[in-house]
């Protein structure tokens, strides 16, 4: 092994040291079911905002999506971004609120306090999110320990196991609180280096405008003979270039950004939160973070496509741009970081997961059990979820990640249908709730059968020329409001919490105005440039690759970059002021008063 992976190596493994050290800190904070899934629903915006980036933006973002910018371009996915953070504002916030005035520990309870005398809903609702949590922790972990595998020539049986061994430690011992705390420390990392990596680039490449012109012209669109003999093509810098059908890519941009608002790691985050107010703060500032560093590391795909073209495997571009132009001790601590960015996914899960499986089945079997027993019960199923990962893992390219994106295809056009109306449509009854979901999940697999495979139903015209993803949510309108409005309605059969929160003025949840504008706002301004071309029939790449503005193109991602170096520094501050300040040793007396008492 050469002395380079050596250093690699060694700085992986003082890194894992560090994670099961933060899982021994965090073990007395665990003292009930809630600080084990909710970190006793103390936590504060910063830490949040953090545990939010490693929930979303796993190795499968990290690695695959600079991959697919590296082929595709820019657009694609920059817009995904920008829906996440629509998502967000629009549905992600009034979740949160319903949920935190329902007190439910998880999201699958919400189907219980709807409707208390059916057990079916709460079911369906509970397996398919435990189905969920352990697609998404297979993924990561095989992702996470091919990175290991590739960079230090480690077998990748013993790189798995690494992975979920560590990952398991921490997350056993200190539950969501360690889990948050990694996370952020993870995250840290991995947004400084990558704010880094850009002006690096710039220095030992050339600027945005000035690389990019090379390859594609002054206007973006005009293929230099450069541009030829490598992956790009015309509009490869445009964000109104899609390199999909309109229609097709709206229906993609539905299926990966709108997950936030169903996935049960967010339901999570958001309960754990110390008040709305602090849930929203995480929130947004997650928003403006993840779209500006995902917008870096997709920048330095792009890049990848003119300095390394003709990769047969894209997705390892990141990786390989890391080895080229950072400085080893950079280097190290940067594909650490990405490994590590499995890891967080892998315990976000991992601790939801066994949640879900402790709160909404076990304890629906023996409601009678302590505390202590419950506990004892969430870290054995963390194992047995771990296990079941661990098992999957080694066939995640093989089969896992299509079945991944299957799941997600229905999880939007089922799951979240029945989430959103068993919150906020008073109309709903039990027997459309069933059928509904059930009907939905079924036609809409069909559908990605019909089609070709769960790929073509995400990137492919659909069936007569419609997406699947929108055939999805027709079934699912007739099927749910269809079937409710067959049978005859009264307030007096809302379960009592939802009789409250849809009768009185104060319960209801709105959004409020100030963001919604900030959205639109975002939204209007974006599509600026796009007007203006259509009004002036000229045609330009934006960013604007020459020119006046020119400069502003590449200002604006050197900005990004500061932006989110500043923001990772401060919330690296807050982690040391965190762990330094004793809150874990704090909870750990409170406890043992309590006992005392």
């Amino acid at each position: 092994m050469s002395i380079e992976n050596c250093i690699v190596l060694a700085t992986m493994g003082v890194y894992l040291l560090f994670m099961l050290w933060i899982g021994r800190r965090t073990s007395h904070s665990v003292s009930d079911l809630d600080s084990y899934i909710l970190a006793g629903r103390n936590l504060s915006w910063p830490m949040l905002a953090m545990t939010y980036l490693a929930t979303v933006a796993s190795t499968v973002q990290l690695l695959g999506q600079p991959g697919l910018a590296y082929d595709n371009g820019f657009s694609l996915y920059f817009w995904e971004k920008i829906v996440v953070i629509t998502v967000i504002v629009l549905l992600v916030v009034p979740l949160a609120r319903r949920l935190r005035k329902l007190e439910v520990s998880t999201i699958a309870d919400i189907a219980l306090a709807r409707f208390p005398d059916s057990k079916r809903i709460h079911y369906i609702l509970t397996i398919t999110q435990v189905i969920w949590g352990i697609f998404v922790a297979a993924l990561s972990v095989f992702g996470g320990s091919l990175l290991v595998t590739t960079v230090t020539g480690i077998p990748l049986p013993i790189s798995l196991v690494i992975i979920v061994g560590v990952t398991l430690g921490y997350t056993i011992l200190g539950g969501l609180s360690a889990v948050v705390v990694t996370d952020a420390a993870q995250w840290g990392i991995i947004i400084l280096g990558s704010a880094i990596f850009l002006p690096l680039l710039y220095i030992v490449a050339e600027p945005f405008t000035t690389f990019f012109s090379q390859y594609v012209g002054t206007d973006g669109f005009s293929l230099t003979q450069l541009g030829s003999a490598s992956n790009i093509k015309p509009g490869f810098t445009d964000i109104y270039t899609l390199p999909v059908a309109p229609l097709t890519a709206i229906a993609f941009l539905i299926t990966s950004g709108s997950l936030p608002a169903v996935d049960p790691s967010y339901a999570q985050r958001l309960l754990s939160a110390r008040s709305e107010r602090e849930g929203q703060k995480g929130l947004f500032v997650f928003g403006i973070v993840y779209l500006l560093l995902m917008t870096l590391i997709l920048t330095v795909g792009m890049y990848g496509a003119g300095l390394r073209p003709h990769l047969e495997n894209p997705d390892q571009i990141l990786l390989i741009m890391a080895q080229d132009y950072l400085p080893l001790f950079g280097k190290a601590l940067f594909l650490t970081a990405v490994a590590a960015a499995a890891m967080s996914t892998v315990s976000s899960y991992l601790n939801v997961t066994a949640g879900l499986i402790v709160k909404n089945l076990i304890l629906e079997l023996v409601p009678d059990l302590s505390q202590k027993k419950q506990i004892f019960w969430a870290r054995i199923c963390t194992v047995i979820v771990a296990v079941i990962t661990l098992s999957f893992a080694p066939i995640a390219s093989n089969g896992l990640a299509v079945a991944a994106v299957a799941a997600q295809v229905i999880l939007i056009a089922a799951m979240g249908p029945l989430i959103y109306l068993i919150l906020f449509w008073r109309r709903l009854t039990e027997r459309a709730a069933f059928w509904g979901t059930l009907i939905t999940t079924v036609v809409t697999f069909v559908l990605m059968i019909v089609v070709g495979g769960p790929n073509a139903a995400v990137l492919g015209p659909g069936l007569f020329g419609l997406p699947v993803q929108f055939w999805g949510f027709i079934v699912a309108g007739i099927t749910f409001g269809g079937l409710s409005f067959t049978e005859a309605y009264s307030t007096v059969n809302l379960a009592p919490k939802f009789q409250s929160l849809f009768s009185t003025k104060s319960q209801r949840v709105r959004i409020s105005k100030k963001p919604i504008m900030i959205v639109c706002t975002m939204w209007f301004v974006l599509f600026i440039p796009w007007g203006y071309m259509k009004i002036t029939g000229t045609q330009f790449a934006f960013p604007v690759l020459s020119g006046k503005f020119s400069f502003f193109s590449d200002v604006l991602l050197l900005a990004a970059a500061a932006i989110v170096f500043v923001v990772s520094i401060y919330l690296i501050i807050y982690l040391i002021k965190f762990l330094r300040g004793n809150k874990y040793e704090d909870v750990d007396n409170q406890v043992k008063k309590q006992h005392i008492n």
